[in-house]
């Protein structure tokens, strides 16, 4: 079975940010928090 390292180039570049916009994020947050409200 194939070992899957011809994706390796594409994995090593992915970067991870945390809240890069932080409007955005408390943005995200009222979403998600009115979205389980909805659903209870």
């Amino acid at each position: 079975m194939k070992q899957g390292n011809h994706f390796r180039h594409k994995f090593d570049k992915i970067s991870v940010m945390e809240m890069p916009y932080k409007d955005l994020a408390i943005r995200s947050q009222e979403l998600h928090r009115k979205w389980d409200e909805r659903v209870e």
